[in-house]
């Protein structure tokens, strides 16, 4: 049935067997088969004779012709200009087509070069978009972060804000000097503040009338060999005598820079 059809279509022998390797026989790639003879490298086990009847065979794939000069120079300056290619995608696609001239082969690779380039820019573009997107985001989450509750920073005495922005981050604090703060936010200062005022407290205390209420707490002691009555607190860190009673009794006193402590009520102050 099939010599009958074929017996329709051709009259000689060599059209029906044309017309069956065009059925059956998958043509093969000119431009890859030319490729890989030109990158064939000898094995390490593989003598000169191997090597050479290896590099016969690929070229039966080659689809050699009788061409001229100027067609063959043409042909080799494709097989290196594809062997040569730094992008492999390029070399790639070019490897796809079964037959290629040189022409068609730089006009095609310059399409693909200037495809390349334009997804490069247009890649770019949106992670440039993305990027300022992220730095929005981030910038609102500070302005949140600094007007929440009123906060302020621990540093600088600024609206709450990260360390690295910290206008006082390299400061060197006047009292302290230490480096990373000021002075208005020094944490010795406010704690000689808070003893000051502590300190302050007792000096006038002791040069009050002792309440009833805490005559549980009163210890007679000698200072100097004079009788003196003494009020007892056990979370004081220092102990601190009348100023009346130094002068009275003649003590010795030592200022200490001239420190001026005060209570709450500032009409009630003392130099220690």
């Amino acid at each position: 049935m099939l010599l009958i059809n074929l017996h329709q279509f051709t009259k000689t022998y060599i059209s029906a067997i044309k017309i069956l390797k065009e059925l059956y026989i998958k043509p093969t790639n000119e431009i890859y088969a030319r490729h890989i003879l030109a990158t064939r490298k000898q094995q390490i086990n593989e003598s000169i004779d191997q090597y050479a009847q290896q590099l016969k065979l690929l070229a039966k794939n080659c689809n050699f012709k009788a061409v001229s000069s100027e067609e063959n120079k043409n042909g080799y300056i494709r097989d290196a200009f594809i062997n040569g290619f730094v992008q492999s995608n390029i070399r790639q696609r070019l490897l796809e087509f079964s037959s290629l001239s040189l022409d068609e082969a730089l006009s095609k690779s310059r399409s693909l070069e200037d495809s390349q380039k334009q997804f490069d820019t247009y890649n770019a573009a949106l992670n440039y978009i993305a990027s300022c997107s992220h730095e929005n985001s981030e910038q609102t989450t500070l302005a949140s972060v600094q007007t929440k509750s009123g906060q302020t920073c621990y540093f600088c005495g600024h609206p709450r804000h990260p360390r690295y922005l910290c206008p006082a981050r390299a400061a060197t604090c006047q009292n302290c000097h230490k480096i990373g703060h000021w002075a208005k936010m020094c944490l010795q200062s406010k704690k000689l503040q808070t003893r000051s005022t502590y300190a302050s407290t007792m000096v006038i205390a002791s040069s009050m009338e002792t309440p009833q209420s805490l005559s549980k707490c009163i210890a007679k002691l000698t200072v100097n060999q004079i009788d003196a009555k003494a009020l007892i607190d056990t979370g004081s860190s220092d102990t601190f005598i009348d100023h009346e009673f130094a002068i009275e009794n003649k003590l010795k006193i030592f200022s200490i820079q001239g420190v001026q402590v005060s209570m709450a009520f500032m009409s009630f102050s003392a130099n220690i």
